[in-house]
C-alpha cells in the first residue's frame, strides 16, 4: 500500500513539473501603477554629499555605451629651460640691461598657492535614515518645506541621511535638535562631520 501511495504522489509531482506554464508578462496584477509627481522642494534643489562610493543605478535601457578613450591633444607649450636665477651677475653689463626688459616680459610671475586649512567640524541634526534613496528624498523633501534651515542627504555607510542644519558650534545644533523633537522629530541627534 505504501508503494503504491508513493508511485501516487510521484506520478502526480511529475505531471505537474512537466506542465504548461502560464505566462506572467500578460498578468494585470503584476502591472506597476502609474508614477506619482515627485514633489518639489521649497529650495528646488537637495544637497547630496557623498562620503563613500553609492550603489550604481540600474542600468537604463536606452543607454548609450560610451567610446573608448580617445587621445588628448596637448596644446600647451613645454617650457624648454628654467630662467636665470635673479642673483647671477652677466658677464656684459651693457647686454644684461637690454636683454633683462624682455626676459621678465616673456617670464609669468610666480602663482602663489595656498594650502587649505583644516575646517572646523560640522554639526548637523539628523533626522532620517534609511537605506532607500527614494524614502531618503521624500524624507528630505518633506523637511525643506516645513523648516528655514538648509536639508541635505548624506550617503554613508549604505545609509541615505538626511541631515539639517550645519553649524560650527555644537550648542547651536543642540538648540535646533530641541527644537526639531518639539516639531515631532523625536528621534533627532546630533551627527558631526
Amino acid at each position: 500500500m505504501r508503494k503504491h501511495a508513493l508511485v501516487l504522489l510521484a506520478a502526480a509531482l511529475l505531471a505537474a513539473a512537466c506542465s504548461p506554464k502560464p505566462s506572467l508578462q500578460n498578468d494585470p496584477w503584476l502591472e506597476l501603477p502609474p508614477a506619482a509627481e515627485t514633489p518639489v522642494a521649497a529650495s528646488d534643489t537637495l544637497v547630496y554629499d557623498l562620503l563613500a562610493e553609492e550603489p550604481p543605478p540600474p542600468p537604463e535601457e536606452n543607454a548609450v555605451i560610451a567610446e573608448p578613450d580617445l587621445p588628448v591633444l596637448d596644446d600647451l607649450p613645454i617650457a624648454s629651460a628654467a630662467p636665470p636665477p635673479a642673483d647671477a651677475t652677466p658677464a656684459h653689463p651693457e647686454a644684461a640691461a637690454t636683454s633683462a626688459e624682455p626676459a621678465a616680459a616673456a617670464t609669468p610671475p610666480p602663482v602663489e598657492t595656498l594650502s587649505p586649512e583644516p575646517s572646523a567640524p560640522l554639526f548637523y541634526v539628523q533626522i532620517f535614515a534609511s537605506t532607500s534613496r527614494q524614502s531618503a528624498e521624500e524624507h528630505a523633501l518633506e523637511a525643506d518645506a516645513r523648516l528655514e534651515q538648509p536639508v541635505r542627504i548624506l550617503w554613508l555607510d549604505a545609509f541615505y541621511k538626511v541631515l539639517v542644519g550645519g553649524y560650527t558650534n555644537r550648542n547651536e545644533a543642540v538648540a535646533l535638535r530641541r527644537a526639531l523633537a518639539e516639531q515631532g522629530y523625536k528621534d533627532a541627534w546630533i551627527f558631526e562631520r
